[in-house]
């Protein structure tokens, strides 16, 4: 409650709301989460427990921050409709997120969650691949979708940004910010130890999440997916959190996952919004992505694990 309240009352502050813009609510998950934390005496948990390096590495912070600003660079899509969603506070926290990125993996030897990058990086990918399909195929009547570069008609531009930059660049920024505000949150604090965090656990700190995005999720740049996505995509990163350990993995998903629903929306061509709504191949990946990784929870942790 304190997390919700906070968020909103922040929101609704102009003054804060007009200097950082509507992600003021996304900061304010991190400053909460890491009072909380710090209250009960307990890590921030931003990397894992191990397995450490002999001595922090200077140059992997560096080559980490390289990295994503290489994707945010190489992969603008330079649409002035996705520019808007990315306002004073998001960048700040895309900055603290890389920072915590870039010290994670100069603290922890990464081989042994790369499977799990690969997981969430799959679990995410695969709806917004099939999504493009079904849609691809539903356009043939309207006008072809924007996937590698932004068509031009005579009267400007067809759509808004391409799938594959809008996926590349929105991924870097979504998995470096959710990192510092969203994973902290309904993951390593809500959802706590993953190695204690069963099936019950997993689903029942999702319905905070959903609290949240009803309440303050409309105004949030980026945050703008259905209700339906944003509760699937947050059991599927808390089965991720409960079974890599992780909050990178996790917070890679969550970023990916609203990076393909925004590669979706902004492909679609000009005029044609409510006409090429998601599909049913959407929906159904994501679901089954759901109850895969619950499955899984499952048979490694449990059925109500950290609830008794």
């Amino acid at each position: 409650m304190l997390l919700i309240i906070a968020s909103w009352w922040l929101v609704e502050t102009e003054t804060l709301q007009v200097a950082v813009g509507d992600s003021i609510a996304l900061l304010s998950l991190g400053i909460v989460t890491a009072s909380i934390l710090q209250g009960m005496h307990l890590p921030l948990g931003l990397w894992p427990d191990g397995p450490w390096r002999s001595r922090f590495s200077k140059s992997v912070v560096v080559a980490v921050a390289v990295v994503f600003g290489i994707c945010v660079v190489v992969c603008d899509p330079g649409s002035a409709a996705l520019s808007e969603t990315i306002d004073t506070g998001t960048l700040a926290l895309a900055v603290l997120g890389v920072v915590a990125w870039g010290f994670a993996w100069a603290f922890v030897r990464q081989g042994g969650y790369w499977p799990w990058y690969a997981i969430g990086v799959a679990v995410a990918l695969v709806p917004a691949v099939g999504g493009l399909v079904g849609l691809a195929i539903r356009s043939s009547e309207t006008g072809p979708l924007c996937l590698l570069s932004v068509l031009e008609s005579t009267n400007g531009r067809v759509c808004d940004a391409p799938a594959l930059q809008t996926l590349g660049f929105m991924t870097a920024i979504g998995a470096a910010s959710t990192l510092v505000t969203l994973e902290l949150s309904f993951r390593r604090l809500l959802v706590g130890e993953p190695s204690r965090a069963g099936v019950l656990l997993v689903v029942s700190s999702a319905i905070p999440y959903g609290l949240w995005v009803l309440l303050v999720g409309p105004d949030l740049p980026g945050l703008d997916a259905p209700f339906w996505l944003g509760m699937l995509a947050a059991v599927c990163a808390g089965c991720l959190w409960s079974l890599s350990g992780s909050l990178q993995v996790s917070a890679l998903y969550s970023g990916a996952a609203l990076a393909g629903y925004e590669a979706l929306v902004r492909a679609v061509p000009h005029g044609t919004e409510g006409t090429l709504a998601l599909g049913w191949e959407y929906v159904a990946l994501h679901g089954l992505a759901a109850v895969s990784l619950l499955f899984a929870v499952f048979r490694r942790r449990g059925l109500l694990t950290g609830l008794r």
